[in-house]
């Protein structure tokens, strides 16, 4: 199913990791949640005198926290095996089942945000995309999050409509997402080039240059684009809405 729109979205949600909607950025975000991780257990490591880190200590130290910022790497640190090993030449195995399971707990000690990072993690995460098949609890995740205030849900949850073939659904939230560039780039480049369904063998979204303009320009002249939408306006890939 994904197929039908990948082309579009290789560029469509290459938005900020923790801006969401990053394949890239999801890719990162193991990464990113170790330095965290080590950061909060080497104070604790210091204070026993210990200089070496050990991911075994880091993860026991990280489950008995009560900080949902904490609970929340834990689950992220389980989504996927650690590049780089601890000083003890250890790395840390995935464990999908682990990695939903303290990213729920996150967020029912209310850190909404994990609840994102789940959905995103099994959009763009090979191991986590196993827990959730059809996107049905991807979808419901990312509706309650953005219903309690997390905007950067909003570009993942318009991903997931679209890839479940709601596009009239995808495009209209992406439409109701105000003053945030990436859902106005996200708008141009679906315009721009329309959404070809292999099921339906049709287009569901025609192409619309004027429509595409428009939107570009709008994602292009706001103050407070992102990095990824300012190198987009930046780049050749601009040329092609203008032709």
């Amino acid at each position: 199913m994904k197929k039908i729109i990948l082309t579009i979205f290789i560029l469509l949600f290459s938005t900020s990791l923790l801006a969401f909607g990053n394949p890239s950025g999801f890719q990162n975000i193991s990464s990113t949640a170790l330095q965290n991780g080590i950061s909060s257990y080497t104070t604790e490591a210091s204070s026993k005198g210990k200089s070496k880190i050990s991911y075994s200590e880091m993860i026991n130290f990280l489950k008995k926290s009560e900080d949902p910022k904490k609970i929340m790497v834990l689950g992220i640190l389980y989504s996927q095996d650690s590049v780089t090993p601890d000083d003890y030449g250890e790395i840390i195995h995935h464990n999908i089942e682990l990695s939903k399971k303290y990213l729920l707990n996150a967020y029912q000690l209310g850190e909404v945000r994990a609840l994102t990072i789940l959905a995103g993690l099994i959009l763009y995460n090979d191991n986590m995309a196993k827990l959730d098949p059809k996107l049905e609890l991807t979808e419901k995740y990312l509706e309650e999050s953005y219903s309690k205030g997390d905007n950067e849900a909003g570009l993942l949850l318009a991903t997931t409509k679209i890839l479940k073939m709601k596009y009239q659904e995808g495009i209209k939230l992406l439409l109701s997402i105000k003053n945030d560039p990436e859902a106005d780039l996200s708008l141009a480049i679906i315009f721009k080039k329309g959404i070809y369904s292999e099921k339906l063998n049709k287009m569901v979204v025609l192409p619309n240059d004027k429509l595409a303009n428009y939107y570009l320009n709008k994602a292009c002249t706001a103050e407070n684009k992102s990095d990824y939408v300012n190198n987009f306006c930046s780049s050749k890939s601009v040329e092609t809405y203008t032709k």
